[in-house]
């Protein structure tokens, strides 16, 4: 019977033996897939550029785009236009604008009242009309004080293309698909490998609530991607279109307003890379990988997870913008705050929250592009008095513009990390796969950091 026992003890023995070995076995394999991936967290104001940083990383390092996946932009670039008409004919009636000819006035009445329906089998038959009220100068002058209401970056784009984007046979080339503006809502996340490393790319555009409440669960991220428009300068946003968590710092931004910025290129929290690395050579998407949060904690929405792909083409019902976006304190009772205050403001708050003390940062000052077309009628002193610099230089003006965020860095209560700075035009290809290669080592020497690894 004690053999009998003993038996069947040492066979439990051995059983509890293999189960813990495979438990052992499981968890070491998690960890190993878990550490394999860098994760990023793009954040950055509305309209800062983050879904077409998206958008290029598919390009590069993802699997691009079918034609059938160009066909269902076909709709979104359509109402792009027309939306870009009716906020214009409203700007008219603002602005107190004239049209040179009454023909203009009819078509802008005329796209007015169309519906999300009517427009992309209207605007097959209407190119002649549209050209005519692109060209009209009352139309020309409305379009270049676009910073007084909230006209699309990509309108002049567009209605610059309007005979082969009203063509029947139309379909979507990779810069229409780039600069087609859709608001962007929820948690999403898209997977990417690259150079041996999955690449976990987080946007959380969208998110209105206060960002306290959900952004614990980014805790662990490798490095934040923060855009900011540098386009934005002379532009505003309604008070109450702003989370409550920027209200303080807000109001502590307006109190500081006269003093005068300092820019620190070479301190040890500021650090600007000069482009010199090369491309690397990342291969595209090709493996499955199913993970989780590192602190398992989720966001108050579910996320996507994409293999270096978009989720499927999104309905644009309900996707209109707050009409007073964009426009001056004339324009509407609503409080006005200036959008790159509102930005520096969001930086701020990010930098120096708790969450993120071993994340690297790596700031994008994106649309180099809309600041060099911009600049030559808008003048940076005209919406900052501390600006001394010449009028009409884009150098200039970007190099105040990062002063304002290297200053927001420097307030930081940990100081030893460093912000990689960069220019960008987001729609540029080849801009963004050189600025990527460049801050990737970057990214991995901190994801090796972060996991004892070096």
């Amino acid at each position: 019977m004690s053999n009998l026992a003993s038996c069947f003890t040492g066979s439990q023995s051995s059983d509890a033996k293999s189960v813990s070995k495979e438990i052992e076995r499981q968890l070491r394999e998690a960890k190993k897939e878990a550490r394999s991936q860098v994760k990023l967290l793009v954040l950055g104001a509305a309209e800062s550029g983050k879904s077409t940083f998206i958008k290029q990383m598919r390009i590069i390092h993802g699997k691009g785009y079918t034609e059938e996946d160009r066909k269902s932009y076909i709709t979104l670039v359509h109402q792009n236009v027309n939306m870009t008409i009716r906020t214009m004919a409203n700007a008219m009636v603002n602005l107190g604008i004239k049209y040179e000819h009454e023909t203009s006035k009819a078509t802008a009445d005329k796209f007015s009242a169309f519906t999300r329906d009517d427009e992309t089998l209207v605007m097959e038959n209407q190119v002649t009309e549209l050209l005519s009220f692109w060209e009209d100068s009352g139309v020309q002058k409305c379009y270049l004080r676009g910073n007084e209401y909230h006209l699309l970056d990509s309108a002049s784009y567009y209605m610059s293309h309007l005979q082969r984007i009203t063509a029947i046979n139309y379909l979507p080339t990779l810069q229409d698909i780039l600069r087609a503006r859709l608001p962007t809502s929820g948690i999403t996340e898209y997977l990417f490998d690259i150079d041996s490393f999955i690449f976990g790319i987080v946007d959380v555009g969208g998110q209105k609530t206060e960002r306290r409440k959900w952004i614990h669960c980014f805790e662990n991220v490798t490095s934040i991607v923060f855009l900011a428009a540098l386009s934005e300068y002379d532009q505003t946003i309604p008070e109450d279109e702003i989370s409550q968590d920027l209200r303080y710092t807000l109001g502590s931004v307006r109190h500081q307003q006269t003093n005068k910025p300092m820019v620190r290129t070479n301190s040890e929290h500021l650090h600007i890379k000069s482009g010199s690395s090369s491309p690397s050579q990342g291969g595209k998407f090709g493996r499955k990988h199913h993970h989780s949060l590192h602190n398992q904690r989720q966001p108050p929405q579910s996320i996507w997870k994409h293999q270096g792909s978009l989720p499927p083409f999104p309905s644009t019902k309900g996707t209109e913008k707050n009409p007073n976006r964009g426009k001056t304190n004339s324009d509407s009772v609503t409080a006005q705050i200036n959008r790159l205050r509102e930005s520096c403001a969001l930086f701020k708050t990010i930098v120096n929250s708790q969450w993120f003390r071993n994340t690297s940062v790596i700031l994008f000052l994106n649309k180099t592009d809309v600041l060099n077309e911009k600049i030559h009628r808008s003048h940076v002193c005209t919406h900052f008095p501390e600006f001394t610099g010449p009028q009409k230089d884009s150098v200039a003006a970007r190099e105040f513009i990062l002063s304002k965020y290297s200053k927001a860095f420097d307030s930081m209560k940990h100081t030893k990390r460093t912000m990689y700075a960069h220019y960008t035009c987001a729609t540029d290809t080849n801009n963004i796969r050189f600025v990527f290669a460049a801050i990737k080592d970057i990214i991995v020497q901190s994801y090796l950091i972060n996991y004892n690894l070096v």
